[in-house]
């Protein structure tokens, strides 16, 4: 039997406000011994009280419903990276609300269904260039494509292989259903990835990336530091001992570390500074097509006089030499555009040249300042027009695929909170990597845009209103 005439007003609001909150209307007539009509009373009570406030206290209302916590789930996995066991518990412990893991993987799985779908839907005929590459969660390869331009991520799936075939199909499937077609490709060295590209557009470039030719090499250095650092030690230990003992074994054993030591260090400088020396060659700007593939050359002969053991430097060298075309593809590139935009201005090549020339000295150099005049010179009050435009082209030129790590750091924190991660989840996360808005970006044109603004040009909602929220 239910009595609800003598209940105090402080208990009917508490009553309302719960129910308000969302909370079960059954277990607020059952916690405090009312009906269900009563309760549902007081939260019509309680809702009007809130309504009719002055506009002047404007103090914010969220009413807990369905919708509300359905869009606090998912907002949770994608904003705040958090797993459903987070999302559970932080349901319950601020707003009580007990709901179970299946439910909250069953909204984030429906998210996910409409996520794909929303994927599907957008044209990448305006994608020509891609950086394409793999990676992974545990043993599981997960293929990764992105437009470099816009920063697009037109392909996210999870794979059992990463070989040719594979990569054909992913892209031939993005061909024909979005009409993805690739004239370059940017991408490491791996065979799979650079035959199944060929096989899913046989007309587009294959140019290797400069990060992963860099990265690779360093590997060399650093393990040749390691072994200075080594021979270093050993003569010290060496000396110590020599100097105590003084017999002629230790002494002959001490110059004879000095003079590996000395050796070690010699090469690591000389590892170094070759080091360095690619690092400017692949740059932007500096020297020409032609002088970089001499340059190169001169290096690669001097890496293989080196006669000590080093696995990384071999394998390096050899992978520069068999590929060093590909790897300076992004300079013949950015010739021919400026080539096109010199016969487009009327205007001498040589002054672009003297352009790109500047761009291996600092701005501070007397070198750049020097070149800048001879420019200005040559080009009068078409400076600026000219200059922008060849900023343009810059702009275009695309070294590396190093995007893709970009991706793999933002999507990393995700497959922690998961052993397997579905298509469907993936799916969701390519949705929240192409509709989030930068709020910063060296590039000023993307601050407060999505990548998929940037590629369509069309203004789109937040990431949860275009999943219906």
């Amino acid at each position: 039997m239910f009595i609800t005439k003598n209940i105090p007003v402080e208990q009917k609001n508490i009553i309302g406000m719960k129910a308000l909150s969302g909370s079960s209307v059954t277990k607020v007539s059952q916690e405090f011994d009312v009906n269900r009509v009563f309760v549902y009373a007081q939260k019509s009570r309680i809702k009007e009280i809130l309504e009719s406030e002055s506009p002047s206290i404007n103090i914010p209302v969220v009413e807990l419903n369905k919708r509300m916590v359905e869009k606090i789930i998912i907002a949770g996995m994608l904003i705040c990276k958090a797993s459903t066991e987070d999302i559970q518990r932080f349901l319950d412990e601020v707003f009580g609300q007990s709901i179970s893991i299946g439910k909250i993987s069953s909204i984030i799985n429906e998210a996910a269904l409409t996520a794909q779908r929303w994927n599907d839907s957008i044209n990448l005929s305006t994608i020509k260039i891609g950086a394409n590459d793999e990676i992974f969660q545990g043993n599981s390869p997960i293929l990764v494509g992105v437009d470099p331009l816009t920063t697009y991520t037109y392909l996210l799936n999870s794979a059992d292989h990463r070989d040719a075939t594979t990569w054909g199909t992913y892209l031939l499937e993005k061909e024909k259903l979005q009409n993805l077609h690739l004239e370059l490709s940017v991408n490491d060295g791996g065979l799979g990835l650079r035959k199944g590209v060929k096989e899913a557009f046989p007309d587009a470039d294959i140019q290797l990336d400069v990060f992963h030719t860099e990265y690779d090499f360093s590997k060399a250095v650093f393990s040749a530091e390691r072994s200075a650092y080594k021979d270093i030690k050993l003569e010290e230990q060496l000396r110590i001992k020599a100097e105590k003992r003084c017999t002629d074994r230790d002494i002959q054993k001490y110059e004879t570390s000095v003079t590996k030591a000395n050796q070690s260090i010699d090469y690591y400088d000389k590892l170094y500074l070759l080091s360095q020396w690619i690092r400017e060659l692949l740059m932007i700007g500096g020297y020409t097509f032609d002088e970089k593939m001499g340059l190169f050359k001169y290096i690669i002969f001097e890496l293989e006089r080196f006669e000590i053991n080093n696995f990384y430097l071999k394998k390096s060298t050899k992978f520069i030499k068999e590929n060093l075309g590909d790897i300076l593809k992004f300079v013949k590139k950015a010739e021919i555009s400026l080539n096109r935009l010199a016969s487009d201005e009327m205007i001498p090549i040589e002054i672009l040249h003297k352009m790109w020339k500047q761009l291996g000295y600092s701005p501070s150099s007397a070198e750049y300042n020097h070149l800048e005049a001879e420019i200005g010179t040559s080009l009068g009050f078409t400076y600026d027009d000219i200059h922008q435009k060849f900023k343009a082209i810059l702009n275009k030129t695309v070294r590396a695929s190093s995007i893709v790590e970009c991706i793999n750091s933002l999507i990393r924190p995700y497959l922690f909170l998961k052993k397997v991660v579905p298509d469907k989840f993936l799916a969701l996360l390519q949705f929240y990597f192409n509709t989030r808005k930068y709020r910063r970006s060296r590039k000023s044109e993307r601050v407060g845009k999505s990548p998929v603004e940037l590629l369509t040009g069309i203004q789109c909602p937040s990431v949860l209103a275009l999943l219906g929220y």
